[in-house]
Formats: structure tokens, C-alpha cells, sequence
């Protein structure tokens, strides 16, 4: 961990690129979250 604390620009780009990879698939996961809830409710 000691190297990421030091490299702070590293963690932030690859923060930034899981965000960026992420971001598509977050309106279906959001909406599956929603109708299993809504099922087991």
C-alpha cells in the first residue's frame, strides 16, 4: 500500500478508469437491483 500513497497520480488514474469501465453497466444494475427488490419485498 505503501507504493499507492507514494503514487497518488496511480491511484487516482486507475480510480478513474474503473469509474469510466463501470459507468455503462450501472443503469442495469441499478434496474435489477430494483425488480429482485421489488420481487422479495
Amino acid at each position: 500500500m505503501d507504493f499507492l500513497n507514494r503514487h497518488l497520480w496511480l491511484k487516482k488514474t486507475w480510480m478513474l478508469l474503473a469509474i469510466f469501465v463501470d459507468a455503462p453497466f450501472a443503469g442495469y444494475l441499478l434496474l435489477s437491483l430494483f425488480i429482485v427488490g421489488a420481487k422479495y419485498a
